[in-house]
């Protein structure tokens, strides 16, 4: 019996280095430019979490990465790891999966993270080129994760909380990226900030447009939080035409908001925002007031906005709102 045991726990051994030479021949041809695109091209993601054996892919994905000691190469190939949750995610959500899906979800993150930090911290000295490549991929990578993050959420809601997480994390490496990018080229920083900050308005728009018609307010706020924090980062940044961008987008944005009318559910007795899954009351038009107050004609309880220190949603008299301070308050 034991020597059956033995044999058996060889065979899964093999099988384990089998898979992770099998996983090591598709990606060699994967380059870090196909990460992202391959989340809308592929169909089927093969094995995901709600599989049985899906412990032995992401086994024998360890196995390879124990022997990656290279950090450019260990920033691919997390980045792959990444693209490949996204394309489990993907799947999961239109399964209805929502247990496995959240799983999968911060598994994404995960691998991102790790990407992200192997890439910023490398030794560029040692290949400055390749280094500034990768950096520029991952973080062109982190604007077409997002939308993917976002279709995510749409196909199935009750996974949102935990794909807001992802998103908050992706915006949060993405400017990082942008940051260690600007240290040598700030043209590609800049062209790369821009297409992520104008992705990050488009969300804004279209989560207002929703509200106004009767969306939930807590979606509009996790997307202006994700504005902000490219906001504030494009304020900070030293780089004239990374401040310009953002400032012009502020502006926009702002302007957008402005007499925005909110017809929508509150989604929580108390008025607070959680994940967004309570019922509660209704408010038609909204009114925004200089307190960072907003005033509901069916008279709203307060809503907390998503971090400390943000204006509140909430009964009051007082008038002239500032969105503005809204979203740098973030």
């Amino acid at each position: 019996m034991k020597n059956i045991t033995l044999s058996l726990q060889g065979v899964i051994i093999l099988f384990v280095i089998f898979l992770a030479g099998t996983v090591f021949a598709q990606e060699a041809t994967t380059s870090l430019t196909d990460v992202g695109q391959e989340v809308e091209a592929k169909v089927d993601p093969g094995l995901t979490s709600a599989n049985t054996f899906y412990f032995v892919e992401r086994a024998g994905e360890e196995i390879k990465r124990v022997f990656i000691t290279d950090p450019l190469a260990q920033a691919e190939y997390a980045a792959r790891l990444a693209d490949e949750r996204l394309m489990e995610a993907t799947w999961l959500a239109e399964q209805g999966e929502t247990k496995q899906l959240e799983k999968t979800v911060q598994l994404y993150t995960q691998e991102f993270n790790t990407a992200t930090y192997a890439v910023v911290n490398a030794d560029g000295t040692i290949n400055q080129e390749k280094t500034l490549e990768l950096q520029a991929e991952l973080a062109r990578t982190a604007t077409q994760n997002l939308k993917t993050l976002n279709a995510v959420a749409l196909n199935n809601v009750d996974a949102a909380y935990a794909v807001s997480l992802a998103e908050a994390q992706t915006i949060k490496r993405q400017t990082e990226l942008m940051s260690a990018i600007a240290i040598s080229d700030t043209e590609t920083a800049a062209k790369i900030y821009k297409t992520a900050i104008d992705q990050s308005a488009l969300e804004v728009s279209n989560k207002a447009a929703s509200v106004s018609s009767g969306g939930k307010i807590r979606d509009l706020d996790e997307s202006i939080q994700g504005f902000s924090t490219y906001v504030n980062y494009g304020r900070s940044i030293d780089n004239s035409e990374i401040s310009g961008t953002a400032q012009n987008s502020l502006d926009d944005v702002t302007q957008l908001l402005t007499g925005l009318q909110i017809n929508t559910r509150i989604d929580t007795s108390d008025g607070t925002l959680n994940d967004g899954r309570s019922t509660g009351v209704t408010s038609n038009t909204v009114n925004p007031n200089s307190n960072g107050t907003i005033t509901a004609n069916t008279g709203a309880p307060q809503i907390t906005a998503g971090s400390a220190g943000a204006p509140a949603y909430q009964s009051s008299s007082n008038g002239g709102f500032s969105w503005q301070a809204y979203i740098l308050n973030y």
